[in-house]
């Protein structure tokens, strides 16, 4: 083969891995920069987003948030949501026009906040059913000679959610100079619990006259576990009501969708004439009425 060739070649091959060498840095900084502007902007609308509805709401949203256990921002939240509504009511545009979309769009924001409510009733149950459970460890602690803060950095470690997270945010909140009973105030608040407010007024009372703490979180153990089982009781003598107030409930509209299904075409005059319509309009408020009556009337407090 000719020399001059083969020098060419690999000057040539030479060249391109230079050339290489200098551009992949380049392009990869670029990607970098640009990815450092998507985050920026991203933050910056957050920030925005999250101030306008806390200037809106008064931070009732963070508050919500911060009750249901989640780590989103509330301007998150609505940019998330407003995302999903987005996405579905473009769907729904394509399935079924534009009264499917603004159904779509009016749907979702109140589907996710019934969702969060149901998450911060969820945890706050879930906090409940953990107390007794958490004064015996605090308790226990407290014999073996800890002081109450260190007591409370023991046992949360071990303690699922959501008591594990709640018990470290106030070790956290304690570390950095907060008082105690001002957080765990904010705790049964964001609970809440009125069990365990019992718990924050007996420590502190306990800080002020003094006496032994363990005896009085064992005593006040065996009084939730006395309330926790009569409200177990309560609601086992009680879920016939509530399991028939969801049939009733349901009842309707599946024999509706039943009698469209095996006979298409025999509920049309309620979708396409105005006393139809009217028909349909009185009935759901009705249904919506009664569905919460049921439900109320199955729902004690303790």
């Amino acid at each position: 083969m000719d020399p001059v060739l083969i020098a060419a070649v690999a000057t040539l091959g030479g060249a391109l891995v230079v050339g290489v060498r200098l551009i992949l840095p380049q392009l990869k900084r670029s990607r970098d920069q640009s990815s450092q502007g998507l985050n920026h902007a991203k933050e910056r609308m957050v920030r925005s987003t999250t101030k306008l509805v806390e200037q809106r709401s008064g931070g009732g949203l963070q508050t919500m948030l911060e009750k249901s256990g989640s780590q989103l921002r509330s301007g998150e939240w609505v940019l998330l949501v407003g995302a999903f509504s987005l996405v579905f009511a473009a769907g729904a545009f394509v399935l079924g026009g534009a009264i499917g979309a603004g159904l779509v769009v009016v749907m979702v924001p109140i589907a996710a906040r019934a969702l969060l409510t149901r998450n911060i009733t969820r945890r706050q149950e879930a906090f409940a059913d953990q107390l007794p459970d958490l004064l015996q460890n605090l308790s226990s602690a407290l014999r073996s000679g800890q002081s109450l803060p260190q007591s409370i950095a023991a046992i949360a470690p071990d303690l699922d959610a959501p008591a594990g997270d709640e018990l470290r945010r106030v070790v956290i909140e304690n570390r950095i100079g907060r008082d105690l009973i001002e957080s765990f105030n904010d705790l049964a608040e964001r609970m809440g619990s009125i069990d365990f407010d019992w718990v924050v007024r007996a420590i502190e009372i306990n800080y002020r006259t003094g006496g032994d703490l363990s005896v009085i979180l064992r005593r006040l153990d065996s009084t939730i576990r006395a309330r926790n089982h009569v409200a177990g009781t309560v609601r086992s003598l009680s879920a016939e009501g509530r399991i028939s107030g969801v049939v009733l409930s349901a009842l309707p509209p599946v024999l509706m969708l039943l009698v469209q299904f095996l006979n298409p075409g025999f509920l049309d005059p309620l979708f396409t004439t105005p006393i139809g319509r009217l028909l349909l309009a009185v009935a759901a408020i009705q249904m919506v009425v009664g569905s919460v009556w049921l439900s109320r009337m199955a729902r004690f407090k303790f």
